[in-house]
């Protein structure tokens, strides 16, 4: 663990800190490997967190990355948000910037058509492609907010098999109780590939009522001391 701090705190930090610990485990990396694909979290654009940020285009600049901008048409607003972002990067930062993707396309990728072609006018950078949406991909989300749409009771035991407690093709079903503060969210999507059961977000007592056994989320400072169960 790196330490414990406020928010603050670690928005001054950061940079001051953990950044010459990041460039460290980058050149250990470059030593080993002869492609590296560095991933940006959030927006290389939020101004009022950009003078400490270190995952975005510090660390390209560090690493004299190309970068490829990524825009989620998903959330709505993909064409503002692409040239938003580059009209608040700064002169060298858009420099490293060969091209966007449009990410998580549901429909006919035709009615793009226009847009894309005044985008890559405006921004002068191709479009390198439309990535269709891929519900079932299985990769763990950036961070913590998507528990917000987190399968509750009533969303993850919904349909068949949804009632009789007596069926015994209904799986076993497991509420993880949701804590204050997790790490690796994402592990329970796994656990449901191998093991047939399922998993909901247990928030109130209520959300007991239909569970069969619940599990406590740990981090990897507590798995060391958990015996090791087979997986069925």
């Amino acid at each position: 663990m790196w330490g414990q701090v406020t928010a603050r705190d670690y928005h001054q930090l950061r940079v001051e800190e953990l950044f010459p610990l990041v460039l460290e485990c980058y050149q250990r990396l470059t030593a080993a490997h002869d492609i590296i694909v560095i991933e940006g979290a959030g927006s290389p654009a939020e101004i009022n967190l950009k003078a400490h940020d270190i995952v975005n285009m510090r660390m390209a600049a560090a690493a004299d990355a190309a970068c490829l901008l990524v825009g989620d048409i998903d959330r709505g607003g993909v064409f503002a948000s692409l040239l938003g972002t580059m009209a608040l990067l700064d002169h060298r930062e858009r420099q490293r910037v060969r091209g966007f993707v449009i990410n998580k396309f549901r429909g006919d990728p035709d009615l793009l058509t226009s847009g894309v072609a005044t985008i890559e006018r405006r921004l002068r950078r191709p479009c390198l492609g439309v990535i269709p949406h891929l519900p079932a991909i299985g990769l763990d989300e950036e961070d913590s907010v998507a528990l917000e749409d987190r399968r509750t009771p009533a969303r993850a035991w919904r349909g068949v098999h949804a009632t009789d407690p007596s069926d015994s093709a209904r799986p076993l079903r497991v509420g993880v109780i949701s804590a204050l503060v997790i790490a690796g969210a994402g592990h329970d999507r796994r656990h449901r590939l191998r093991v047939r059961c399922q998993l909901s977000a247990a928030a109130a007592p209520g959300d007991r009522a239909d569970v069969r056994t619940c599990a406590r989320p740990i981090d990897h400072r507590s798995w060391r001391g958990c015996p090791r169960l087979p997986i069925l």
